[in-house]
């Protein structure tokens, strides 16, 4: 009888790199400084960084802005949903636009946009003659801009890049964003007591101005070579509802990403801060909570930029049930630290989950139809979102702050995996080599 063979340290390793291979494999670009030796990235990163700077102190300031004016608390509610009106009406426009004419255009028009917004905001605020309507009408604006925005930058990503590199692109421009969300809302915040909300809506209105220069120089490095647009608007958005029909595992993605967004951002915006006065230990204790969201949305994004899934849709959504804990900790009253942990892990596990997902969608979908197929996604979750913030507390009385928590952790593992159903998310399988090719490079 023969004896048994005992594994070795090294047939075990082999053998667990292996088993997880057939999971993830390691991202081509591993660092920041890798990406940003592109000077099209770089570019690119620099005026999203900058933008996220002044998007992440905007709010406040607008809120505080409508507070110096005689506003109440349902005034700022007010004025801040008078910026999701207009990029809910107009965010399928501006994907056509950015199609058919550039990313980088149209991105640059929405700069001078909510630059404009904010810059009369300031203006009124700094001359005292901002009123209510005013600074809603301003708001308004600056809704105009914002969906023209979000289509067109996730059509301009990959033509920053080589294919292989896209998710670490994607990871990067996300980690901006955590980073500019960790220090400038306090910074601003700061600033607003020091100096009034004028000079602070004044400097985000300068970052839209230093990320137009930003684009304009990215516009000028990236070749032009165009095929002739397509003859009208309504064809154009027939072509991209076909493109979004013709490939169901994005348009899964974007029905239960969008819901699982907008249920998980409502219930914590809407629900979390109650809860927070309850029992964790008021606003001071909340703001640490967000916080270590925020470090988790750092840490997913840099994981994000070293590892890939083979199946990124279904490795993604099982990634984002990782971030369910958060809500049944705060729901089920878990010692302190146990839901800052959980709110680290939640912040992470979203993080990698938007970076996977946006390179899917930008992998999958032809190029010249991305920002068309983008701005449906927007579309849904802004709309979603816009829907179950004025419900969430209404349903919370309702049901009960312990009872609602519960009932929506159950809900976000649901639409987590009930995607997983379809064989088309399942398989789902995003090369280098089978990334399509852009026709169109600006």
């Amino acid at each position: 009888m023969e004896a048994e063979t005992v594994p070795t340290p090294q047939t075990t390793r082999r053998r667990a790199r292996r088993l997880l291979s057939r999971w993830w494999r390691p991202t081509a670009a591993t660092s920041l400084t890798t990406l940003l030796r592109r000077r099209e990235f770089r570019l690119l990163f620099n005026a999203r960084l900058i933008s996220y700077i002044g998007d992440s102190v905007s709010p406040i300031a607008v809120a505080f802005a409508v507070l110096e004016a005689g506003g109440s608390s349902a005034d700022v509610g007010f004025a801040l949903t008078a910026r999701v009106i207009p990029l809910i009406l107009l965010v399928l426009l501006g994907g056509i636009l950015a199609d058919r004419v550039s990313p980088t255009s149209v991105l640059m028009f929405s700069d001078l946009v909510q630059g404009a917004a904010q810059a009369g905001l300031a203006a009124l605020l700094l001359t005292q003659h901002a009123s209510i309507g005013l600074i809603v009408a301003s708001q308004i604006l600056y809704g105009v801009g914002s969906a023209f925005q979000m289509p067109s930058l996730d059509a301009l990503v990959p033509r920053t890049v080589e294919k292989d590199q896209l998710q670490a692109a994607n990871s990067a421009l996300f980690l901006a964003l955590g980073i500019a969300f960790i220090g400038a809302p306090a910074a601003g915040g700061y600033a607003i007591a020091s100096f009034g909300a004028g000079i602070v809506v004044a400097i985000d209105a300068a970052t839209f101005v230093v990320s137009f220069a930003f684009l304009w120089s990215l516009h000028r490095v990236l070749p032009i070579s165009r095929e002739p647009a397509e003859p009208g608007l309504l064809h154009s958005f027939r072509g991209g509802w076909a493109e979004l029909r013709s490939r169901p595992s994005i348009g899964i993605g974007i029905i239960f990403g969008g819901m699982y967004g907008a249920v998980f951002v409502a219930c914590i915006s809407v629900v979390g801060p109650v809860s927070a006065v309850e029992w964790l230990g008021g606003s001071a204790a909340w703001g640490l909570v967000m916080s270590c969201v925020g470090l988790g949305l750092i840490g997913g994004a840099a994981i994000a930029m070293k590892l890939e899934f083979v199946h990124p849709l279904r490795g993604g959504f099982l990634i984002l049930v990782l971030s369910t804990p958060l809500v049944f900790t705060i729901g089920l009253r878990a010692p302190q630290w146990l839901v800052l942990a959980a709110a680290v892990i939640a912040g992470a596990s979203i993080q990698w989950f938007n970076a996977l997902w946006n390179t899917v969608l930008q992998s999958a979908v032809l190029p010249d139809f991305r920002a068309r197929v983008s701005s449906y996604d927007s579309l849904v979750s802004w709309s979603l979102r816009t829907v179950l913030y004025s419900i969430a507390g209404p349903i919370a009385l309702v049901a009960g702050l312990r009872a609602t928590w519960i009932y929506v952790g159950a809900l976000l593992i649901a639409l987590c995996l009930l995607p997983l159903l379809s064989l088309e998310v399942r398989n789902l399988r995003i090369s280098a080599e089978e990334r399509p090719r852009s026709t169109t490079t600006e």
